[in-house]
């Protein structure tokens, strides 16, 4: 299984996995005073993941692990992740606590809603998506000097050859691949997920699956899947 890391901004890298030439997991480490490690990973790819970790920082001296949603891409090595980082705070939202509090190993740290976390230089502030881009435990995270935004599955693509993708080509990208798979909640939680997100103004748009895009394209992206996916 191919796999990767490469950076996407200043102490920010994506660290992919390849089950497949069509498709990529994706999971990113924030370089800080407190790193984060955002999306643990399914339990096959834990030695992978924490080899290519381990080429920038010690995997011990992760301040915070966190996630989208309660999901085995997301979190399935939570507890793995804990055992090396033994310092490390989980954090969860409130409608993610009783589903955290009864796998973790340890008790989550939760958050508020647009609360921030100086990590250093850098501020993460996480974002309550209920439901967006599914499972009603959903949030986001971004980071605000660089204005990268962890989005989890929205955007997902199958674009596995390039770290950037950008304008019309990757939205139409995006949009047919919801249409065939149709796994992410339409109507009302995506309106007010892509409100938090435009207020947030990110300039990446760090995608759980295929490549990441940046610039203008996150807000015509947004305003793409109102159009085609919300009454």
């Amino acid at each position: 299984m191919k796999s990767r890391i490469e950076p996407i901004a200043e102490d920010i890298y994506r660290i992919s996995v390849y089950p497949s030439e069509s498709f990529s997991f994706n999971h990113f480490l924030i370089v800080d005073k407190s790193p984060v490690f955002i999306h643990m990973g399914r339990p096959e790819w834990f030695e992978t993941l924490t080899k290519l970790v381990s080429e920038v920082i010690d995997p011990a001296s992760i301040k915070y692990l966190t996630f989208s949603h309660f999901e085995a891409d997301e979190c399935s090595n939570l507890n793995r992740w804990l055992h090396i980082a033994k310092n490390a705070e989980v954090l969860v939202g409130k409608t993610g606590k009783a589903s955290i509090e009864d796998f973790s190993s340890k008790p989550p740290r939760l958050f508020e809603d647009f609360e921030t976390f100086d990590l250093g230089t850098k501020r993460l502030i996480a974002l309550e998506t209920p439901h967006c881009p599914h499972n009603w435990d959903a949030c986001m995270f971004f980071e605000e000097i660089t204005g990268t935004l962890f989005s989890s599955d929205l955007g997902a693509n199958q674009c596995t050859s390039d770290l950037f993708f950008e304008g019309d080509s990757f939205i139409e990208q995006v949009i047919l691949f919801e249409k065939n798979v149709g796994f992410m909640s339409k109507g009302k939680p995506l309106r007010q997920a892509s409100k938090k997100i435009s207020q947030m103004n990110p300039k990446i748009l760090a995608i759980q699956h295929g490549a990441i895009t940046r610039g203008v394209t996150i807000q015509r992206l947004l305003s793409r899947l109102i159009d085609e996916f919300c009454d």
